[in-house]
């Protein structure tokens, strides 16, 4: 489950966070194919939140929204 992020300092200090991870770990790990997941993964957000019963509103940007798809580039396929 993605970690909960609801101001724009959690989410710097997840987007660091990120950047210091061992990217060889993902199953995105260029630039190239990090993108390319998080457009997707943006496009088919509104699925992954019927299919978790999240409430939140994928047409609504959030904090939320942004940190869940960082998280999820990392692997979407």
């Amino acid at each position: 489950m993605p970690r909960q992020i609801n101001t724009r300092s959690e989410l710097a200090t997840l987007v660091a966070e990120i950047a210091a991870e061992d990217t060889s770990t993902w199953d995105n790990s260029d630039l190239g194919a990090f993108l390319e997941a998080l457009s997707g993964w943006i496009e088919d957000c509104d699925g992954y939140y019927a299919n978790t019963g999240s409430k939140l509103n994928a047409d609504s940007p959030s904090w939320q929204l942004f940190a869940d798809a960082l998280q999820a580039a990392k692997i979407y396929q």
